[in-house]
């Protein structure tokens, strides 16, 4: 068992079916600008077709004023989900394994799971049409 969550988002996935897509994106806790792109970009819910739930998965820090950014962040968007390991690149691994812990303890009715990084665009048309036969 990892540690403790921060930001929990324990309610991000109500409501989700067996037939729900749910992208966690894997983001170091300093890329504020590359999450607002994709909320902005493939991650927006005014998408058609759409996810049904896009989340953001960060690690802790240890500079407070970049932690009271990710609150405020978590505040308005209330889409990060914050685990108490620092982020690095050397942790990396240990988000993974966070991210599925996180899915399955509150996303588990959820059918589908997509891993991703903040580096990555996905063409959310695309994506669905090649999922589209599975479905």
């Amino acid at each position: 068992m990892l540690k403790s969550y921060r930001h929990l988002g324990s309610q991000l996935c109500v409501g989700l079916t067996s037939s729900s897509f749910v992208v966690v994106v894997k983001s170091a806790v300093e890329n504020f600008e590359q999450r607002d792109f994709i909320r902005m970009t493939w991650g927006s819910a005014n998408n058609v077709p759409r996810f049904d739930q896009v989340v953001f998965m960060v690690g802790a820090t240890r500079d407070e004023a970049l932690q009271k950014r990710i609150d405020r962040e978590v505040a308005q968007h209330r889409d990060v989900v914050q685990y108490e390991m620092i982020d690095s690149y050397k942790n990396l691994t240990l988000k993974s394994l966070a991210i599925l812990q996180w899915y399955q303890k509150y996303c588990g009715q959820a059918g589908w799971l997509v891993s991703t990084d903040d580096d990555i665009v996905i063409d959310v048309g695309k994506f669905f049409v090649s999922f589209a036969p599975k479905l």
